[in-house]
């Protein structure tokens, strides 16, 4: 019993220490804090030159079939070169 009454006074003492410690960062931290600057709303740039460096890098197919069109290529090319990696010859076989 005389153990575990032992471990919570370290426990607590440990946890004022790092409770003190976090009060005594934060009040430097205020003190070191500099005011920002205040941003000029009327001084920024259009909303078109700030859009338009999104949609240079966007690359979207909206059409259903055009996309249903390129995952069956990139399938069937993957399932060419998985035969070419394998050396299974379906066509030249023989029954």
């Amino acid at each position: 019993m005389k153990r575990n009454n032992d471990q919570k006074a370290d426990l607590r003492a440990i946890l004022d220490d790092i409770q003190e410690v976090e009060k005594e960062q934060s009040k430097t931290d205020d003190m070191d804090a500099q005011p920002q600057d205040d941003i000029d709303i009327l001084n920024l740039p259009p909303r078109k030159e700030v859009h338009r460096q999104n949609k240079l890098t966007k690359f979207k197919i909206k059409r259903p079939l055009i996309r249903f069109i390129g995952v069956v290529l990139i399938l069937l090319i993957m399932f060419v070169l998985a035969l070419y990696v394998t050396g299974l010859d379906v066509l030249n076989e023989k029954h």
